[in-house]
């Protein structure tokens, strides 16, 4: 039988999230073993009750079915005994027994990877803010995983499809389970972009509440550091943090106004020591130093910006010069990135972040909000040393 099954017959038996697989796992030699254990070797084993009668039944008519569908739909499964697996799963005290999958897996074992999270009734700044970090993230190479829902969750999937880079989402739900609607275009951008969709739940499993703190285990387990962007006080983000220093992973957080309902997680996590951040840099530069052969350090420039490909960053200047006109501000840009254009606009050198700050007048977590946006949308170009120019055509 198809080694595959006795594991989808384990993770029927036990659910997603079960400390006492592991346990399992450890007692016999392998997942074979443990399907073909008596009655009296589980009892030994500590199980009881439910569970017990569940894992001496060893029926697997219904595994078997589930496998063949799934593979039918086009949809693949992992588990620990396969080499695609996430190893650095098995790091987390209930690594997931199956995952079921559609896309393209990465190989996490040579990648740097970015959980972010946050409400999903984000405000358009915090949207904007989660777009943008997760925008120079994939910009410099690191994959950014996040849970699919709408608010913080698309903004950051967005932010990683417009960089050109890939994102996981990882769902509460079955593959084939149409949640949440309005995020049905994204799931197939990240498909096309050569991302994947992960859940531990089978086909047509629906996405009840008590399944999400479950799934959000897996964002931070599958992520060096995670990243919480606009969290109220009561949140799934928090949880997904406070499993991601359970886990030992990194956590990041964007700080918001102490009236503001939405960022009261944000600060709370800032005050139990979570890293204050106000840019992507300040992430980037420490993860350079831990990836030092995976992370971008410069990304490539576009043509838009230098007469020719390889043309040294320190000669912005010059290249401009050469360059018709600048790309004209974007029709769908807000007053401060309008604000933020017209400081760049002229200039023969490229600016700091302090030069801007002092032309436009604009905070810096709103000024580099701005800038990242006007670069997704084409228009500004961030250079090596937080310089930024325009885009010429």
């Amino acid at each position: 039988m198809d080694v595959r099954v006795y594991w989808l017959w384990l993770q029927r038996a036990l659910g997603p999230g079960n400390l006492r697989a592991r346990r399992l796992l450890t007692r016999f030699s392998d997942i074979r073993a443990l399907y073909e254990a008596s009655r009296g070797e589980l009892q030994e084993a500590g199980i009881a009750g439910a569970e017990l009668k569940r894992l001496c039944d060893k029926e697997t008519a219904a595994d078997r079915l589930l496998l063949d569908s799934l593979l039918t739909a086009g949809a693949w499964l992992l588990t620990p005994d396969d080499a695609y697996y996430p190893t650095v799963l098995f790091g987390i005290p209930d690594p997931p027994l199956v995952l079921y999958g559609l896309g393209e897996m990465p190989d996490l074992e040579h990648m740097a990877v970015m959980g972010m999270v946050g409400t999903r009734k984000s405000s358009e700044e915090g949207a904007n803010t989660a777009r943008g970090l997760a925008f120079s993230f994939a910009r410099h190479g690191m994959i950014v995983v996040s849970g699919g829902a709408v608010g913080i969750d698309a903004a950051s999937h967005e932010g990683a499809l417009r960089a050109g880079g890939r994102t996981i989402a990882i769902q509460a739900c079955g593959l084939d389970i149409d949640y949440p609607h309005d995020n049905s275009g994204l799931r197939r951008q990240i498909l096309a972009s050569g991302g994947a969709l992960l859940t531990e739940y089978p086909l047509g499993t629906p996405p009840n509440k008590y399944r999400f703190p479950v799934r959000n285990r897996l964002i931070s387990g599958l992520s060096a550091g995670v990243c919480v962007v606009e969290a109220p006080a009561r949140s799934g983000a928090l949880i997904t943090a406070r499993l991601a220093l359970e886990q030992g992973r990194d956590v990041f957080a964007v700080p918001g106004g102490i009236h503001d309902i939405n960022s009261e997680g944000a600060n709370s996590l800032i005050k139990q020591g979570a890293r204050l951040i106000t840019s992507a840099d300040e992430v980037l530069e420490e993860y350079r130093q831990r990836f030092p052969d995976i992370m971008i350090k410069e990304p490539p420039v576009r043509q838009a910006v230098f007469d020719r490909e390889d043309a040294p960053a320190g000669r912005v200047a010059a290249e401009t010069k050469k360059a018709a006109s600048p790309v004209p501000c974007p029709a769908d840009a807000t007053a401060e990135e309008r604000m933020v254009y017209r400081a760049l606009l002229g200039n023969e050198t490229a600016l700091s972040l302090d030069d801007l700050a002092a032309r436009t007048g604009l905070p810096a977590a709103r000024l580099l909000a701005c800038l990242t946006l006007l670069e997704m949308k084409g228009s500004a170009r961030a250079l090596p040393g937080r310089q930024y120019a325009l885009v010429c055509n």
